[in-house]
């Protein structure tokens, strides 16, 4: 009988143009209950055909998708999702590639809600 190693599957969304790995990267420090959503350049016949992919680099950061709350209750494989300012419309793109599915609340971070998201992958 022999080991079988397990695949490490790629979740890669397009946002602002660009193909992007999305990776789940643990907890925030100051909220041990909240995960992180970091997303990377990918390396994609897309973003390689760019006029400007030599600013680009495949597995650069290239967006930080979750928000840290301090002290939120998040529950199981929750986390909020930052999809204002230059995020606009990450919130959408993550739903859309089951990436994560909308729970019935937002938090309020500076009096603005922000959605809450439980992480499918």
């Amino acid at each position: 009988m022999t080991a079988s190693t397990p695949v490490k599957v790629k979740h890669i969304v397009r946002f602002g143009d660009i193909d992007c790995e999305v990776c789940v990267e643990g907890l925030y420090k100051n909220n041990r209950r909240q995960h992180v959503i970091q997303l990377y350049v990918a390396d994609t016949e897309h973003n390689r055909a760019r006029p400007d992919a030599d600013s680009c680099s495949p597995g650069e950061p290239f967006a930080t998708a979750s928000l840290c709350v301090p002290g939120y209750p998040f529950g199981y494989k929750e986390t909020a999702i930052k999809d204002y300012s230059e995020n606009r419309g990450i919130f959408d793109v993550l739903i859309n590639a089951k990436i994560v599915e909308k729970t019935e609340y937002d938090v309020l971070v500076s009096l603005m809600p922000v959605p809450v998201a439980r992480i499918l992958i």
